[in-house]
């Protein structure tokens, strides 16, 4: 939904509903992904990757895991303030 829609939604029922619908909507497409699909074009295996590894992140995130890549960066930016 493109943001000058979101920013429409008035209450919480409209959120939910409206998040919901983008998870029926998500599942419907990743259902129709295949290998060749996935392979057809360096684009859309950068995406499937990227989604793949947003999706490991957010569940390490909810499980109380710092990711690795943030980990990462706060090595670095930990070794710039030294």
């Amino acid at each position: 939904m493109p943001k000058s829609n979101t920013d429409m939604l008035k209450g919480k029922s409209e959120i939910v509903k409206n998040l919901n619908d983008s998870f029926v909507y998500c599942v419907a497409t990743v259902d129709q992904l295949d290998d060749p699909k996935i392979l057809s074009s360096p684009q859309m295996t950068a995406s499937c990757l990227q989604t793949v590894l947003h999706n490991n992140e957010v569940y390490q995130r909810v499980s109380g895991i710092v990711p690795p890549s943030t980990e990462l960066m706060n090595k670095m930016m930990r070794s710039k303030k030294k």
